[in-house]
């Protein structure tokens, strides 16, 4: 009875580890800044801000706009 009951919990805390780490988020945005002719804009500040929390990144484009 004790095998068993170690092997059903087992099970349990197998099948609750995906829900329990998947809570990551990874991400990127990638693009190119370009005028309205479409010639690439270098050196172009890059500004995101959330929303949700206020956290502000910044960048600035390579010479390819990037």
């Amino acid at each position: 009875m004790k095998k068993s009951l170690k092997g059903w919990m087992l099970i349990c805390i197998l099948s609750i580890a995906p829900v329990a780490f998947g809570q990551n988020a990874n991400t990127s945005l990638r693009g190119v800044v370009k005028d309205p002719n479409g010639a690439l804009v270098p050196g172009a500040k890059i500004t995101i801000t959330n929303q949700a929390n206020g956290q502000v990144l910044a960048a600035v484009s390579n010479s390819g706009g990037e």
